[in-house]
């Protein structure tokens, strides 16, 4: 199948290679590489080239599976990285060459995770020039990315009692960017500040599977593991609407927002990724994606057009083929053809209507002009 449910999606790429559960997924701003992780390393995808995975410098080895990663770019120059954060608390960069377009490993650490080293969640701020990585353990750690790619180190913080599911970049201030710390066990909220300090906490009620932030719109989109998709005012952390999601286990579901901030997604247990309308709460449509458990997607504006690349994460998986997913650029709920034939209706319209008043007005002149 190659629609969505109500025909606004088409599956456009299948990116071909991948084994395994689909542990996270990272979609490059202009939307020309995909990287996966997973239990045999990190793939990478050249999206308009092939559906084949790319060259890349290593496999998992003994740094444990990939378990989050995202796309670093600047402002001012054409570089790019991937930074990726592996299941035994290693923090990677591949760079891609600019003569070659191959990838490079520039920066592999080891990092103190404490207790439970695991890498979490990953973040990257394009205004900073700041990357976070957080582990299982309760540490987050601040870099600095230079213009070689290279993360140098910053400040970190240890947060006891937290596992932190999702950090996030936050509000920028004189001093830096916020991270926001989501804990996946006790649904609290803590942000930090640039000196590693916790400015404040805040509570949600509910235990947290994935997060994602707008901050210019004010919005923040919980995976409430309990009831499904919880939307919060990001300044006042009220919340607005509950997005409800069929389950029939308590499985962590990936988030998303996109298309222009309008559409709440979700993944599921049964293979199916929800679309919300933000504003109503009413599903806009759903993408059949598998029969199993869909954790891993993310979501994204490229160019204008809404896209979503989605990954099976359930048991037993074989080769998982990523899907991405883009919005179709018509509504298919409106004939072309119709429009067509109403455009020529309404021309002929007018046309025939200034041709009676022209008409009238000769016909008036005239009888004017005999009497």
């Amino acid at each position: 199948m190659t629609t969505s449910d109500r025909k606004l999606y088409t599956r456009d790429h299948l990116l071909l290679g991948h084994k395994g559960p689909a542990a996270c997924l990272a979609l490059h701003p202009d939307g020309t590489f995909v990287a996966c992780g997973g239990h045999e390393g990190t793939s990478i995808w050249h999206v308009p080239a092939s559906p084949r995975a790319i060259e890349t410098p290593a496999p998992a080895g003994n740094r444990g599976m990939t378990t989050a990663a995202i796309w670093m770019t600047k402002r001012d120059n054409m570089d790019d990285g991937l930074a990726f954060g592996t299941e035994d608390g290693y923090l990677v960069v591949w760079r891609r060459e600019r003569t070659t377009g191959k990838f490079e490993e520039i920066f592999c650490r080891l990092l103190q995770g404490g207790t439970y080293p695991e890498v979490t969640s990953i973040a990257f701020d394009l205004n900073s020039s700041q990357l976070a990585v957080s582990h299982r353990g309760g540490v987050v750690h601040r870099f600095l990315v230079d213009g070689a790619m290279q993360p140098r180190p910053m400040k970190s913080a240890s947060l006891p009692f937290c596992c932190p599911q999702t950090i996030t970049f936050g509000h920028a201030s004189t001093n830096g960017p916020e991270i926001w710390v989501f804990n996946r066990d006790s649904g609290e909220i803590a942000i930090v500040d640039n000196e590693a300090n916790i400015l404040k906490m805040r509570t949600t009620g509910c235990i947290i599977g994935s997060a994602v932030m707008n901050v210019q719109d004010d919005l923040l989109a919980l995976d409430d593991a309990a009831s499904g998709v919880a939307l919060y005012k990001l300044s006042t952390s009220a919340r607005i609407r509950t997005f409800p999601v069929p389950a029939d286990a308590r499985r962590s579901r990936n988030v998303g927002i996109n298309d222009q901030n309008t559409s709440i997604l979700s993944g599921s247990d049964h293979g199916i990724v929800y679309i919300f309308d933000r504003r109503t709460g009413n599903i806009r449509d759903t993408l059949p994606i598998g029969n199993d458990w869909v954790q891993t997607l993310c979501a994204a504006d490229i160019n204008g057009t809404p896209t979503i690349v989605v990954g099976q994460s359930g048991e037993n998986i074989g080769a998982n083929a990523i899907q991405i997913w883009r919005k179709s650029t018509h509504d298919p709920k409106i004939n072309p053809t119709f429009l067509d034939q109403l455009g020529f209706f309404i021309c002929a319209s007018l046309m025939l209507m200034f041709a009676l008043q022209t008409m009238t007005v000769c016909v008036i002149a005239a009888v004017a002009s005999s009497s």
